[in-house]
């Protein structure tokens, strides 16, 4: 695969990015580094219509308008619709940072939309077990009003049983 340099106008963020929780001052930080060393890692990108449809590195490319960059590094892949959803997905699945509100959502929008015909075959698919699904269906739903999400996600991660789990999130509510 080879890196190309397009124009920022050329490309959008793609509606299949799962992202719902946005961390202003994480993005701020992203924005400054952008501003000083610029883009440093390829935004992967699919062509769509007379356009390109970012895959991943949608922050990267907020980022970068910000600064006023006007090309960015992107690696093309070849696909169509299909293989569109399915390589967005495969990327946000193994991304650390993404809650289980998130997965949940893009993994029902798949099935919803006929890319698969079930949550089964989305695990057979990517080699996840249903049970995986179903933890991380569950973690989604428990959610603690006034703790930020991101500290839930971590907290459902974590090996803690539903009891402790349920009893850290009360601590950090208090806290905060």
């Amino acid at each position: 695969m080879n890196v190309e340099f397009l124009d920022t106008a050329l490309l959008r963020t793609s509606s299949y990015n799962p992202r719902i929780v946005h961390d202003p001052e994480l993005m701020q930080a992203l924005v400054e580094s952008v501003r000083v060393m610029g883009v440093r890692q390829p935004l992967l990108v699919a062509r769509v219509g007379e356009g390109f449809e970012v895959l991943d590195g949608g922050r990267r490319l907020a980022a970068a308008r910000a600064v006023g960059l006007e090309r960015l590094p992107c690696i093309v892949l070849d696909c169509d619709v299909s293989g569109l959803r399915r390589a967005v997905l495969s990327i946000h699945l193994t991304q650390d940072d993404l809650t289980p509100a998130e997965l949940v959502n893009l993994i029902e929008r798949m099935v919803a939309e006929e890319e698969f015909s079930s949550v089964e075959e989305v695990c057979r698919f990517f080699g996840l077990s249903k049970q995986w699904y179903y933890s991380v269906k569950k973690a989604a739903v428990r959610r603690v009003s006034g703790v930020p999400v991101s500290v839930q996600a971590l907290v459902e991660g974590s090996q803690l049983d539903d009891g402790r789990k349920a009893e850290l999130l009360e601590l950090v509510k208090e806290i905060l």
